[in-house]
Parts: structure tokens; sequence; C-alpha cells
């Protein structure tokens, strides 16, 4: 699993979480790690919190290379514009404010996650 944006003290946790699944987890603060982070380990469930239009970049990159990765959007209602503008992928979004146990609920009910984990 990879995520991107991910806010640092909720990083830690997270980490905790997916370790104790015996799972990996890749963290990513740019998208040129992110693209590093894809083209070097098998991802199937990206992580991608949006605060800008360049957070959002990555979708593309992703939808173009990786079609078969899902990706669990967080972002506030704002963004719903560019969210739609990729919305050829395997997204889902979750709104802000985060709640740590619906990102644990998500990524456990994922397909690509219960394959990994």
């Amino acid at each position: 699993m990879l995520f991107i944006n991910c806010e640092p003290d909720i990083a830690e946790e997270i980490e905790d979480y997916i370790w104790a699944h015996k799972n990996q987890a890749f963290f990513a603060r740019t998208t040129e790690a992110a693209i590093r982070s894809l083209n070097q380990h098998e991802i199937g469930f990206v992580v991608l919190n949006i605060y800008n239009l360049r957070d959002a970049a990555i979708l593309r990159y992703i939808n173009e290379h990786y079609r078969d990765t899902e990706v669990l959007i967080l972002a506030s209602q704002e963004y719903d514009e560019i969210i739609s503008l990729f919305k050829t992928g395997r997204y889902h979004v979750m709104r802000q404010p985060l709640h740590l146990s619906e990102l644990k609920q998500n990524i456990l009910s994922s397909s690509k996650c219960l394959e990994e984990m």
C-alpha cells in the first residue's frame, strides 16, 4: 500500500496498523516520490490525500500506468470537480476531516488490499 500526502501524525498509526496485518506500507510526500514507489514496488492500493490541484496529478499517472490500482482519495468537498476529471480509474472518495476508523475500514474492505494482506 502506498500513502501519498499522509499527515505525519497519522502516518505512524497507519503504519502500525498495516504492519499488524502483516503488510507493508510506503509513504510519499511528493508526486515524484509516489511515482518512484509505484515503479519500484508492487502496489495494488493507494491512499491519496488531496490538498490542491498538483496533488491530483498523480491520479493521471496511476490511471495511465497502473489502471488496476485502487485509489482511496481523501479530499474536502471543494475538490469534487478535480476528482471528477479523473473518474476513469478505480477510485473511492472519503471526505475530510479524516476519521482514522473509517480509513481503516475502507482499507480492509478493498479487494486489492485484501489480496495484499
